[in-house]
């Protein structure tokens, strides 16, 4: 992020006063990409500048106003104002329309509406009371949000589903699922995953599980594919089952949005669904040693915010899979923040 130049005082101050000066006021730019993101000023410029007035008639919304978040959002190197009151694309800002590889849009609308900051808002009192943000401004949990706020399931869906395509190639370029006759995803989204693992390995058939309001599009989605003929898609609360007759069960970006006594019941069902012979990929970012910078650092206190949950450990990950029922056999790095845990059913001690 380049230094708001605006920013009042900074100008001849030390670099550092003026990085964190920055980061203080960083909510403003995430409002600033919100707007953008929801209004899809960049889905309007993929052909090429428009005129501010253009842009604003068809978002609906007043000019002067858009054009002034425009200008600001130009500054930080998304969009460019290209003279005459005209906007153009830039590197970061085509990344905002909805139709590209890995689209940060949804993230963008999800991060900056009030599901998010307003819990981020309550900060202080998660860390004072322990308990979870988002609980104390709803008054229920994020997935019962989302089960009862069908637009915010989708927007929670599309951004799913945008993470997971950027991150697909690698997990099935590291791990070999040509061993498996049948895969089961469990809570796999739209099926991103399951359709780069049957794409590259077409002797395997799916099951793909997920909550009942993510079913109808990941069924369509396995349809466009191609893929619906080896490919079942069922509703599924992990919570409370696991479907059977899976040589290989896949859990990707799971475990890091339940707590512990949640992740430990779902570990359990998976361990009550597999044969012996069965194996299970935890699919998680991982914290770093301590006093490590990292990103996940900051995902993590966003687990904490949101769904009371959290980032966690090899360590960690290796005490709850021992607790269900597994061994951890082998941790695999794929080149980005998600690494692979193969872990293996334990026969219970007679």
């Amino acid at each position: 992020m380049t230094s708001m130049e605006a920013s009042p005082g900074q100008e001849g101050r030390p670099a550092n006063r003026a990085q964190l000066y920055d980061l203080i006021g960083s909510m403003r730019v995430t409002q600033l990409i919100y707007v953008a993101a929801t209004l899809g000023i960049a889905d309007q410029l993929k052909d090429g500048p428009k005129r501010i007035e253009e842009l604003a008639s068809t978002a609906s919304v007043d000019t002067n106003s858009l054009y002034r978040v425009l200008r600001a959002l130009a500054s930080q190197g998304i969009f460019a104002e290209t003279g005459d009151c005209h906007f153009a694309l830039t590197p970061q800002a085509e990344l905002l329309r909805e139709d590209v590889p890995g689209s940060l849009r949804p993230w963008a609308m999800m991060l900056g509406g009030e599901t998010f900051w307003k819990p981020w808002g309550e900060l202080l009192a998660c860390v004072k009371t322990g308990e979870t943000a988002f609980n104390r401004v709803f008054g229920m949990g994020r997935w019962e949000y989302l089960a009862a706020h069908p637009d915010a399931a989708e927007t929670f869906n599309r951004m799913s589903a945008s993470n997971t395509d950027g991150r697909a190639t690698p997990i099935v370029e590291a791990y070999d699922f040509s061993v498996a006759t049948t895969v089961i995803d469990l809570g796999g989204g739209r099926g991103g995953l399951m359709a780069a693992i049957l794409t590259k390995y077409p002797d395997v058939t799916g099951v793909l599980t997920d909550l009942p309001a993510v079913v109808a599009e990941a069924k369509a989605f396995i349809e466009t594919q191609g893929l619906g003929g080896r490919c079942e898609v069922v509703a599924t609360d992990l919570l409370e089952s696991v479907p059977k007759g899976g040589d290989i069960y896949v859990m990707k970006s799971v475990l890091h949005g339940l707590n512990d006594e949640q992740a430990v019941a779902v570990l359990k069902n998976c361990r009550g669904a597999m044969t012996a012979s069965a194996a299970l990929l935890v699919i998680e970012a991982v914290l770093p040693p301590h006093g490590s910078p990292s990103s996940i650092n900051m995902l993590d206190v966003h687990r904490m915010v949101i769904t009371g949950s959290q980032e966690r450990s090899q360590e960690d990950l290796s005490v709850l899979l021992e607790t269900a029922g597994f061994n951890l056999h082998r941790a695999i790095k794929t080149g980005t923040q998600d690494h692979i845990f193969e872990a293996v059913p334990v026969e219970p001690r007679r």
